[in-house]
């Protein structure tokens, strides 16, 4: 069950809304913007937050491509992903290290029984 049907008396029709926002943006002393800017900042700013997948499935989008439309990464974001997935993978860099041959540990040399 949707959000409106659990509280049906918080229901706010569309056309309601669309009537009203203008005469908030006037009490306001704002100037009036689309209805569609609070969506696309809500879901912008969600996206630092939640995976897109989990993102379109709040928006009520269908498919992925609806999402990507309302997704902008920010730097500050995308650093943090890459520290994420450094984190996860142990702090691993490049995959190569700063030891040559001759300090590498050598193979163990038991036999496998």
């Amino acid at each position: 069950m949707g959000l409106s049907g659990a509280y049906p008396e918080r229901h706010i029709e569309k056309s309601s809304l669309k009537k009203q926002h203008p005469k908030a943006c006037q009490l306001a002393n704002v100037t009036n913007c689309p209805l569609y800017t609070f969506r696309h900042t809500c879901l912008t700013r969600w996206a630092a937050f939640m995976d897109p997948y989990t993102l379109g499935y709040l928006a009520g989008h269908s498919d992925f491509a609806s999402t990507k439309r309302y997704v902008h990464p920010q730097a500050h974001t995308i650093r943090e992903a890459i520290e994420r997935a450094r984190n996860a993978q142990g702090g691993h860099k490049s995959g190569h290290t700063s030891q040559t041959a001759a300090e590498s540990p050598k193979p163990s040399t038991a036999a496998i029984q």
